[in-house]
This record gives C-alpha cells, sequence and structure tokens, in this order.
C-alpha cells in the first residue's frame, strides 16, 4: 500500500512538474534591436523597440501586457508610447488590454521611448508579459539611452509639396503628395506630439498620390508629421481641432 501511494503521488508530481513546464512555455518574447529616428529640428531622438511576444501552444491564449517600470530621466520632456495589439497608450497608462492571440501568432507591441538629443542619463523602462488570469509571465527590460555622434536624415532626401486640407484639421485630413513621395515606394507616415512622442503610425502603398490621414483617436493639438518612402522624406506640421 505505501508503495503504492509513493507511486502514485510521485506520478501526481511528475504530472505537476510538467503542467508547470508547459505554462513556462505558453509564449515566448524576443526583442529586436532599437530603431533610431533623430529629429533635430524638434531637438529629440526616438528610439522603437519592437517585441515578438508568440503564443508556442496549440490553443488561442489571452497574452497581456504591463509596463511595470517607466523610470526617465526628465518626464517633463521624455516620454514612452507602448502600442500593444491595436492599441497605443502614453506615459500615463501601465496595464493593456487582453489580446486572444492564435498559436504561432503574436500581437503587435511596440515601446517607443523619446529623449532629448544630448540627453546624458538613461530611460529605464520594463515590460512585463504573461497570460490573462495566470501567474505566468516574463520581464524585459530596456535600457535607452541617447545616441551620440548621429546627425538627421540627409538633407538631399527631404522633399517639400505637402498640402494638408482642411489644416486644421475637423475631420480626417487629405494630405497630397509631390511627385518625389509617389515614386519613392511604399510610405509611412508618422506622427508626434510637440513633446516628440510617436502618436500614431499609417501605412499607404506606394504609388499613392495623397493619403487620408487617420486623427479619430488624436486629441487636439499641433503635430509634427514625418511621411516617409525609400530615401526620400517629407516633414512639416499638422493642426488637429476637432
Amino acid at each position: 500500500m505505501k508503495r503504492f501511494l509513493s507511486a502514485t503521488l510521485l506520478l501526481l508530481g511528475g504530472l505537476c512538474l510538467l503542467s508547470a513546464n508547459a505554462a513556462a512555455q505558453s509564449f515566448s518574447v524576443a526583442m529586436e534591436e532599437p530603431h533610431v529616428t533623430v529629429f533635430k529640428e524638434y531637438n529629440v531622438i526616438t528610439m522603437d523597440y519592437i517585441f515578438h511576444v508568440v503564443n508556442t501552444t496549440a490553443n488561442p491564449l489571452a497574452l497581456v501586457a504591463s509596463r511595470t517600470k517607466n523610470q526617465l530621466p526628465n518626464p517633463e520632456i521624455s516620454t514612452t508610447v507602448v502600442c500593444w495589439g491595436d492599441l497605443c497608450y502614453d506615459a500615463k497608462e501601465s496595464i493593456y488590454n487582453a489580446n486572444i492571440v492564435k498559436p504561432g501568432k503574436s500581437p503587435y507591441c511596440k515601446v517607443t521611448v523619446t529623449l532629448p538629443i544630448g540627453e546624458t542619463n538613461c530611460a529605464d523602462v520594463q515590460m512585463t508579459f504573461g497570460v490573462q488570469f495566470t501567474e505566468e509571465s516574463t520581464v524585459r527590460d530596456i535600457t535607452a539611452c541617447a545616441p551620440t555622434g548621429i546627425s538627421s536624415v540627409d538633407e538631399g532626401n527631404l522633399v517639400t509639396g505637402v498640402k494638408i486640407a482642411p489644416n486644421p484639421a475637423t475631420i480626417n485630413p487629405t494630405m497630397t503628395l509631390p511627385t518625389e513621395l509617389q515614386t519613392a515606394g511604399e510610405l509611412t507616415l508618422n506622427l508626434f506630439t510637440v513633446k516628440g512622442a510617436k502618436a500614431s503610425e499609417q501605412h499607404f502603398p506606394a504609388g499613392s498620390e495623397s493619403v487620408v490621414v487617420n486623427t479619430s483617436g488624436l486629441p487636439n493639438g499641433v503635430y509634427f508629421y514625418q511621411i516617409a518612402g525609400g530615401q526620400k522624406e517629407a516633414r512639416g506640421t499638422m493642426v488637429v481641432a476637432k
């Protein structure tokens, strides 16, 4: 009888260990090298960190994320913005919505840290990923330091001639693009706040003569825009006044 109980307990212990190991492998997290953009005229540098949080099970998972540390050298100027799934969150929010993720898939996750050019102290940001309603989680740390010895985009690649109507934008405005951007390949449109934090990112197909900017989720204010396609780039300001 004792042998039977011992074997049973050993088997149960093994099953618990297997369950714990399986839970620990529900998802994987990998982080890309940061993409650095210098905005010399705005005196800021942005660093984009892309995370691949992949469901490694055979069933859908509800993956969650939270920003468990957000130490900035100068909170009045430095910012962080986290995009998790379909939503982006500013530095005041730290816990984000759950995303139902299919096997082998990953919700979009990007952490953008903005620092003034010349900042000598680094930002210390920590992201925690997990499975909703469980204790399973993993932590990734970001130490974001403003790089030195880099300059803004080659002025020879800057183009002008972007027209925005209406501006101030009471609705989603239309941007009419110059020929240099129409032939530059797929277009990426970034909007930044006056503090340099990225407010939105949109993509448009190559050959677009005009694009409609989605401002529905933006608060009123002044924004810097950056349109990049291939080696060409245009910059300017846009006002949202809904």
